[in-house]
């Protein structure tokens, strides 16, 4: 049983707390893993990359995921296509 209601909980915190990272590249957490980190151009993709996932990831509840799954399993009933 959760400590929280499910609309209190968010994927990023799940996540976290199974121990995944939300960095989409080693350098974004961690430049000391690339010589390069400070004037990669890329690196700053990454990492606008990596905050866009956290941002979603942070804004979405369990609850919102489970209220979606229930609208498209209740519309595939009904023979309607899912909304996305």
């Amino acid at each position: 049983m959760l400590a929280k209601d499910a609309s209190q909980v968010t994927v990023a915190e799940i996540v976290t707390v199974l121990g995944g990272s939300i960095m989409v590249c080693d350098c974004v957490g961690n430049p000391e893993v690339c010589a390069r980190a400070e004037d990669c151009v890329l690196r700053d993709l990454w990492t606008d990359v990596s905050c866009a996932v956290t941002d979603v990831l942070g804004s979405t509840t369990l609850r919102s995921l489970v209220e979606k799954e229930m609208d498209r399993e209740y519309g595939r009933e009904l023979g309607k296509e899912p909304i996305r």
